[in-house]
């Protein structure tokens, strides 16, 4: 309830920023994004500071979209159509 999401076209990827001001000590558990990309995106590449996995685009009310974890606090996450 209290994260900030900040998206942001950056080139060809997509750069999504979560934070809050909650204490990291106790809310420590990454959460579940969701984020449209382009249809020709089948397959994604998600990447956070030394962390990347790919992840298959899906497709609902018309448009295709990622899903994917992300650590609040944690840097930038960086969407990139994967090859």
């Amino acid at each position: 309830m209290k994260a900030v999401i900040k998206t942001a076209q950056a080139g060809q990827a997509i750069e999504v920023a979560v934070t809050h001001p909650l204490d990291a000590k106790v809310y420590d558990v990454p959460l579940t994004a969701r984020t449209t990309v382009a249809a020709e995106w089948t397959a994604v590449r998600v990447t956070q500071g030394q962390n990347t996995t790919k992840a298959t685009a899906q497709k609902g009310d018309g448009r295709s979209y990622v899903q994917y974890h992300v650590n609040p606090n944690a840097g930038v996450v960086r969407l990139a159509k994967a090859q």
